[in-house]
């Protein structure tokens, strides 16, 4: 009997890493280059006008990336956004079209990525998948753009949310039961892994007898670290404890990091809370590792990568009930709270974690069968079955 074709992908998404931008959307990257073990991926991954140069179209692990400009106007015209971006992307789209060719368009986030796809898959006469990812739930909030959105999920092939309230979200905008899937995103175990805290401690210029509690993101507010700096003062009357934030500002987001610095000066904290900027995977693993405890306090999320790769650290979660959070931690690996029920949530929460004993090759347990690999090979069925 004869093999199957090999499958030929043509993956399209806005949040991928570039020369502009290395760390942007590594978690995508993470899920192709998997998924690439079984099908043929070329990525197109249009990059915003204002972080064009210099972004040169690359070879990743044998993946052909393409990074066409997206042209747009910040700020006003939010709603045509999904079909500027298929126009930008028109070119590199056809280009290999005419190439190798593809079986399938891949997109990544519902909006504008979901849009333009859906255009650019009515064009090309391919079928296409769309995976939803938590910005989706901000998105939702805007009539044409949750309209736009209905339109493109009703017609893809198949529909990924990486969270449950993800795919009531895109149940709720139309899209039919047996189209959606959830698959939750992977982690690398290999990478992330228990470490000996006490000599990463020293290697990190940080406390061995004071705890370590540790936040990881972009400073941005919908991340929540002012809320865990505002829980710091009534904490420190029980235990002793430092607080690393792990992350840079993002576009438009400065004038949040600035606040975010004066807030700790404001709270005599300077001594406690300590910033180190936005770092490459292996040195966010090294905090990861030499971490008593990981700190999600955010608005929303969709599978937030960071609380697996803490749980592979052997390091626990105290983490808001947002997107796949309540999925992914169990009680013996963290714990979630209501982040609406107010600060006094997360002051109790914080307390509770510090209080337990945890064992941090239970706490990995939790996660041995969440790798990238299994996540590809998902990936990879869902794309067959929608060329099907």
């Amino acid at each position: 009997m004869a093999a199957s074709p090999r499958l030929k992908v043509l993956s399209f998404t806005t949040v991928f890493p570039s020369a502009a931008r290395p760390l942007f959307g590594l978690f995508v990257w993470e899920r192709l280059r998997h998924a690439a073990a079984g099908a043929d991926v070329t990525v197109v991954a249009p990059v915003a006008w204002q972080y064009r140069t210099p972004c040169p179209d690359t070879i990743r692990d044998g993946v052909k990336v393409v990074h066409p400009t997206f042209f747009y106007v910040p700020g006003i015209f939010k709603c045509l956004d999904g079909f500027w971006l298929a126009a930008s992307a028109g070119r590199a789209v056809a280009r290999a079209h005419r190439g190798a060719g593809f079986d399938l368009v891949d997109a990544h986030f519902g909006y504008p990525d979901g849009v333009a796809a859906a255009c650019l898959a009515a064009v090309f006469r391919r079928p296409f998948m769309v995976t939803l990812r938590g910005s989706e739930l901000a998105t939702y909030d805007s009539l044409l753009r949750r309209a736009l959105m209905r339109w493109a999920l009703r017609r893809a092939a198949a529909v990924v949310a990486v969270s449950q309230p993800l795919a009531e979200l895109a149940q709720a905008l139309g899209t039919r039961p047996e189209r959606l899937t959830v698959v939750e995103n992977g982690v690398d175990l290999e990478r992330f892994h228990p470490a000996d805290r006490v000599s990463l401690r020293v290697a990190l210029d940080c406390s061995s007898s004071r705890r370590l509690l540790v936040s990881v993101g972009h400073l941005v507010p919908l991340k929540g670290f002012h809320r865990v700096v505002g829980a710091l003062p009534a904490l420190l009357e029980e235990f002793d404890v430092d607080y690393v934030v792990v992350g840079g500002p993002a576009p438009r987001s400065e004038q949040y990091a600035a606040d975010l610095h004066a807030l700790v000066e404001r709270l005599d904290l300077t001594a406690r809370v300590r910033f180190v900027g936005a770092l490459p995977p292996a040195d966010v693993g090294r905090w990861l590792q030499a971490a008593d405890m990981l700190v999600l306090d955010s608005d929303r999320e969709g599978c937030p990568n960071v609380v697996l790769e803490a749980m592979a650290c052997g390091t626990p979660v105290a983490a808001a009930s947002v997107g796949a959070v309540p999925d992914l931690l169990t009680r013996d690996s963290g714990v979630v709270y209501d982040r609406t029920a107010g600060p006094a949530a997360l002051e109790q929460a914080l307390r509770t974690a510090l209080r337990r004993a945890w064992n941090p090759q239970t706490v990995r347990a939790a996660v041995t069968t969440r790798s990238w690999a299994s996540v590809g090979a998902k990936v990879v069925s869902l794309w067959r079955k929608s060329v099907a």
